[in-house]
């Protein structure tokens, strides 16, 4: 999971309310692992193997990760400076374009989903 503080305000409730998801369902959320990796698990030799940052303006700042889970990844951190602490903005893998985009379409739908059956079962 991702630290509550290195993250913009948003986020957390977002992730907060997927978790909520996970319990009062007992289905998989709509972050489904590890962010950083896009595993349940990492592999005894997971690491990083090269970084590289790149400003956008004053506040804002791109970060790709390559990183060795059993292949070569590479994924990219969105970062933003609000009042002097870097957050993290969004987070760019593989398999998920946009972790923020990604949880602002599904935890609603998840909501919904809970709303839904509870009303079935009245």
């Amino acid at each position: 999971m991702i630290a509550g503080s290195a993250i913009l305000p948003g986020w957390g409730a977002l992730i907060r309310r997927d978790g909520a998801f996970s319990r009062r369902s007992g289905d998989v959320g709509a972050i489904e692992g590890i962010p950083f990796c896009s595993c349940q698990d990492t592999d005894p030799d997971y690491r990083i193997l090269k970084t590289a940052v790149k400003p956008l303006g004053s506040n804002g700042a791109m970060v790709s990760v390559l990183l060795h889970n059993g292949t070569d990844q590479r994924f990219t951190i969105e970062l933003v400076r609000q009042q002097g602490t870097w957050r993290i903005a969004d987070v760019h893998a593989p398999d998920v374009p946009s972790l923020l985009t990604l949880l602002e379409r599904e935890v609603p739908r998840e909501e919904a989903s809970l709303t839904a059956s509870a009303k079935r079962r009245r």
